[in-house]
């Protein structure tokens, strides 16, 4: 299951069936929970960065949310490949692996 992530002061929490959690870091108050569309097995934890959070489902669907207690989901994307690994950040790019491929997805440096 996805470890929790705590991304600008509010607690994401995602579960199998494609729920996700906001929580206020500080009072532990929901602040949001819905069923996340397309996202339904979820293995890899999330990942934040540039005020938004990836969460990757065992599909191939990489879910977008605004990362905020009020979470909306701007974009889904589909690999089309199995996604077991957490993407990674690093240097403002996201790299995502699905079972064949690896992918570097940003502006370029």
């Amino acid at each position: 299951m996805p470890a929790p992530l705590v991304y600008n002061g509010v607690v994401f929490l995602f579960r199998s069936g494609g729920i996700a959690t906001s929580l206020n870091a500080r009072t532990g108050k929901v602040l949001k929970q819905a069923r996340l569309a397309g996202a339904l097995e979820d293995y890899a934890s999330p990942a934040g960065v540039d005020g938004k959070i990836y969460i990757a489902s065992e599909h191939g669907k990489v879910v977008v949310l605004r990362a905020a207690g009020d979470w909306e989901i701007p974009a889904i994307n589909d690999f089309d490949s199995d996604i077991y690994a957490t993407p990674a950040i690093s240097d403002g790019k996201v790299y995502l692996r699905t079972r064949n491929v690896l992918y570097a997805i940003g502006s370029p440096n």
